[in-house]
Formats: structure tokens, sequence, C-alpha cells
């Protein structure tokens, strides 16, 4: 606590585009990072995870209720997932002031 993580820190490199918040995205699985590796790992395995149901997305119908229901919560969804996008931004931005560094975007 307290401290930014070596690999998160840009501060040092050249690249303006290595700042997270210049970029477009905010995470890359497959770049290297000051030569290191970086992957992402999923440890989902559908015969263990799925626990026995089958998939059925593609064959279920919903009802004119369900979709007025699920366009309600995906109106509502879309305006959490906004706010929540602002407020990691101005954290962002408050550890780099903070802290005094250039956080990366390759993980």
């Amino acid at each position: 606590y307290g401290w930014v993580p070596s690999e998160c820190n840009c501060t040092d490199q050249q690249e303006s585009s290595t700042s997270l918040l210049s970029s477009s995205s905010l995470s890359n699985n497959n770049k290297t990072n000051r030569g290191r590796a970086r992957h992402l790992v999923r440890n989902y395995k559908l015969s263990k995870d799925a626990h026995g149901v089958k998939h059925h997305g593609a064959t279920f119908a919903t009802t004119t209720h369900q979709n007025t229901q699920i366009a309600k919560l995906t109106a509502l969804d879309s305006i959490l997932y906004s706010l929540t996008q602002q407020v990691f931004a101005q954290q962002l931005k408050d550890i780099e002031t903070e802290y005094e560094v250039q956080l990366c975007n390759e993980f």
C-alpha cells in the first residue's frame, strides 16, 4: 500500500503512448512489458465450471416482458458502466499525480 509496482510504472519510457490514460484500451494481454511477457490466463474448464448445464442461448426464446426487462437492465447497466469508467479514469489520474508516475497501458 502506498507504492506503484515497477511493472506498472512507465515514467521513464519515451513513448507517450505507453500511458494508461492516453490509451483507448486499458489492457492488452499479449504485449510485453520491459522484456517480460504478460498473458492473461483463464482457468476455465467447460466440463468442470459449467456444472453440467448445457448451452442453450441460441435456442432460448424470451417473452415480450422479458425482452422489456432485459432492455431496461441493459440501459441501467450502460449508465453504471460509463460512470465506473469515469471513476476509474479519475483514480488513475489521482495515482499518477500523487506518486508522480506515468502508469503503463500494456500488461
